[in-house]
């Protein structure tokens, strides 16, 4: 047994990447891979593909030609992230891979075998129906440097390969996409996906799946139970202030957060305790600092305003995540609600070399106002 297995595993190092495997059982059925072949030993026990190695008869390799596709087996890491940029068609984004998937020192996903294939799949096409069960529509998607209807990007698909040991880890490529086409089909079993891509060291590579690939829904337009909102009159009364400084080169914005509790995360963004936070996200004149008196400015898309002095951005969501102004309340359960600022006014006011006094008279996402008169001191974080 020592020596199949031993035969087996100086196998998979040269060739496993470019095969297929009839795998014969002691009971007389025969199963093919759709790629690499896994042994694993532990306790004085082996696995093949995690099967036990006692119950194989043996193994016959088909080689694959270039022309062949390799066969991705997995789909994990699957995003629905809807119409992001308001535009008319939706993002679409899944992993295929042929291997099991660790993680490098820095996080990143790779491929944990010589051999093992991580394609990154970014596309954009119409929008799903259910935002909560997105289904990939039927086509032929191209190429395209940028996002466009029908296309995969270049920006976000990736090739990454597991190129056998080096030292004592392994070498992991990632391959910058260059040009090809995806074909996607719907089939019982959930999608037909095949793939010819051409990567920027000129080598063309061709993929495979059939299988499911169901979308985790970040398309920030989920049915939010009410507790994710804040449908009632709010006014906080502060207990302290920050603010940050992101200079552009004809603005600047300020973030400035007021708590009305301690309990503040180590980031300095949220509330640690139940209680809440505004969060005020305005944008000034160079070098003005941020006393003065801001309207809600003027959006010129989804996640994009007119950046002007005196205005602050109107709260929206991305992923069911609050951007701009907002106030985010701890619950008593410790659940996280939010509203967005989207109307009034607030007035910021130097009293002295510490103190300022904030008069907000504002209008929530919900239809609801938002008030503070408070006097204190404003630090940067």
């Amino acid at each position: 047994m020592k020596k199949i297995i031993f035969a087996c595993l100086a196998l998979l190092c040269v060739i496993h990447a470019r095969a297929q495997f009839d795998i014969e059982y002691q009971d007389g059925h025969t199963t093919q891979t759709a790629g690499n072949i896994f042994v694993y030993g532990q306790d004085n026990s082996w696995d093949i593909n995690e099967t036990d190695a006692s119950q194989i008869k043996s193994i016959k390799r088909h080689a694959r030609s270039a022309d062949t596709p390799i066969e991705l087996t997995n789909s994990v890491g699957n995003i629905y992230f809807g119409d992001f940029w308001k535009e008319g068609y939706a993002d679409y984004y899944f992993i295929l891979t042929n291997d099991r998937v660790g993680k490098n020192a820095n996080g990143d996903p790779v491929p944990m075998h010589n051999g093992g294939y991580i394609l990154y799949v970014d596309i954009w096409s119409a929008v799903s129906a259910d935002h909560k069960n997105a289904i990939l529509p039927e086509g032929t998607y191209t190429f395209s440097p940028g996002r466009k209807n029908g296309c995969f990007t270049q920006e976000f698909s990736v090739l990454t390969v597991n190129k056998g040991k080096e030292g004592t880890g392994y070498r992991i490529v990632d391959h910058q996409l260059m040009g090809g086409e995806m074909v996607v089909k719907h089939v019982d079993q959930g999608y037909d996906f095949t793939a010819t891509v051409q990567t920027k060291d000129g080598q063309t590579f061709k993929f495979h799946y059939n299988g499911e690939i169901a979308f985790d829904d970040q398309s920030g337009i989920e049915d939010k139970p009410d507790n994710k909102f804040i449908t009632a009159d709010v006014d906080i009364k502060p207990l302290s202030g920050q603010y940050l400084l992101y200079a552009k080169t004809n603005i600047d914005n300020y973030v400035i957060r007021l708590f009305d509790v301690d309990g503040i995360s180590a980031d300095g963004v949220h509330p640690m305790e139940p209680g809440m936070k505004l969060h005020l996200d305005l944008f000034a004149a160079k070098g003005a600092g941020f006393e003065g008196t801001y309207k809600a400015g003027t959006k010129t898309g989804q996640y994009t305003i007119r950046q002007e002095p005196g205005v602050f951005f109107p709260g929206t969501y991305t992923a069911g995540i609050p951007l701009g102004s907002h106030v985010e309340r701890v619950n008593a359960d410790y659940s996280v609600s939010h509203c967005g600022i989207v109307d009034g006014t607030v007035t910021i006011t130097k009293v002295d070399d510490t103190n300022y006094h904030v008069v907000a008279n504002l209008v929530s996402d919900q239809g609801k106002a938002v008030t503070c008169d408070w006097t204190g001191p404003i630090p940067a974080f």
